[in-house]
């Protein structure tokens, strides 16, 4: 499973129960991202990963978490349909939810962005617990041709792979 996977998994779960709001993934451009929707938008992006400590083993294996923004933006602040109350559902639809191939998601934080002409905007953290284990390449291995063993009391005696012969 990849971000692109995992970040479509959470816009699909939003959208289908906040039925009354645009939501989508985070535009690539946001300075030319325009509100259009009478109620407000949800966007979602990934903002990065932490990493834990290699697990005690010969292959690379350590905890991820992986966390996702949620931009909240809303034309009123306190109605049924306001920021608040976006707020409000977002946390409760994503909080013990677990996509497919993760853990279940927990929120991090939430706080206030901005309000421009109108516009109220607040940022939302989850994140998901995952494994990040390394893609094992196979190792380069000398193959054995022939073994010399060596006895004083019987002499010299050659042990040779039939393959290196």
């Amino acid at each position: 499973m990849g971000l692109t996977d995992l970040e479509t998994q959470i816009v699909d779960r939003l959208k289908s129960r906040l039925t009354n709001i645009q939501v989508e993934p985070y535009p690539d451009r946001p300075a030319e991202y325009k509100l259009l929707h009478p109620t407000g938008a949800v966007l979602v992006h990934y903002q990065g990963s932490r990493y834990g400590k290699r697990r005690a083993t010969d292959a690379v294996v350590q905890e991820r978490r992986l966390e996702f923004g949620i931009t909240v933006m809303a034309r009123h602040l306190r109605v049924h349909t306001g920021a608040y109350a976006i707020l409000d559902s977002v946390c409760a639809i994503l909080t013990g939810w677990k996509p497919a191939g993760y853990g279940k998601v927990y929120p991090l934080s939430d706080g206030f962005l901005s309000e421009d002409t109108g516009i109220w905007q607040y940022q939302m953290s989850f994140a998901v617990d995952s494994v990040n284990v390394e893609i094992a390449e196979e190792e380069q291995k000398v193959l054995l041709t022939k073994l010399t063993f060596t006895n004083p009391e019987y002499g010299d005696f050659d042990a040779v792979n039939k393959e290196g012969e």
